[in-house]
């Protein structure tokens, strides 16, 4: 089903969509290329590896984990979506997806084809700009898991995580913070090179000094400060700084070093 224009007043909605700077006028030559919503319930699969497609996708509501799976049939976790995140970007060359997508909850989805997105870069430059920095940032999400698998203890593999999702989340700096942590401990592990046992064993320590405290997949953290320090060092002992992106989030200087 194509959407009505009503519904595509939704679909500009702030983080929600890709077109969210658009105009009605700029996209109503476009109502074929957008997708109608779609729901997944948690465990459904939004595509496959190996699957063929020309569509990019939207998060706009719900969670959604990435994986790759080996030829002898283990699986990575190479990634975690939230909503206003992006899908699909490894077919943008080839058409076949090279990972899996699973609902991890009850999740919302639009799609945009690869030619609704070519065709907009072309004629509005907010919306070109807005790809590349989404783009841009898939690239630095990757790069930020292989300096965490490589470079940081498993203490500071885990602070960097939860603070990364505070990031995306779009939590702000001081603010009672409660977090559903929709996958589980041992995609967690996966994610961060770990096992599921030493992620429980951290998230406990990180409890009992007061940073966190955890029941279950709900997570409130206490004490943001002290998790910014042993994102740097399993000895904390002095405040990091936060650096600001051109769209004014701010993001600790360990998450991109």
């Amino acid at each position: 089903m194509i959407l009505l224009m009503s519904d595509l007043e939704q679909v500009l909605k702030k983080n929600q969509c890709l077109a969210k700077q658009l105009t009605l006028g700029n996209i109503s030559s476009f109502e074929g290329y957008i997708s109608n919503d779609q729901q997944y319930q948690d465990g459904c699969y939004i595509f496959r590896q190996g699957d063929c497609s020309d569509k990019i996708f939207i998060i706009k509501s719900g969670s959604i984990k990435s994986f790759i799976t080996s030829a002898d049939g283990n699986e990575q976790v190479i990634g975690f979506r939230f909503p206003g995140e992006v899908l699909g970007l490894d077919a943008l060359d080839s058409n076949k997806h090279v990972s899996s997508v699973v609902a991890m909850e009850n999740s919302v989805i639009c799609g945009f084809t690869r030619k609704y997105v070519e065709s907009l870069s072309l004629i509005d430059p907010v919306f070109q700009k807005q790809i590349i920095s989404r783009f841009s940032r898939e690239i630095i999400q990757d790069y930020q898991l292989l300096m965490l698998i490589n470079k940081k203890t498993a203490e500071q593999r885990v602070a960097i995580f939860l603070l990364e999702l505070l990031v995306r989340m779009n939590f702000d700096s001081g603010q009672n913070i409660h977090l559903k942590l929709s996958m589980s401990r041992t995609d967690i592990a996966n994610y961060l090179g770990l096992v599921a046992e030493t992620v429980s064993r951290i998230l406990s320590r990180f409890e009992r000094l007061g940073m966190i405290t955890v029941k279950k997949k709900k997570l409130q953290i206490i004490d943001e400060q002290l998790l910014i320090n042993y994102s740097t060092s399993s000895q904390p002992s002095q405040k990091t700084i936060y650096t600001a992106t051109e769209e004014g989030i701010s993001f600790p200087l360990a998450l991109l070093y």
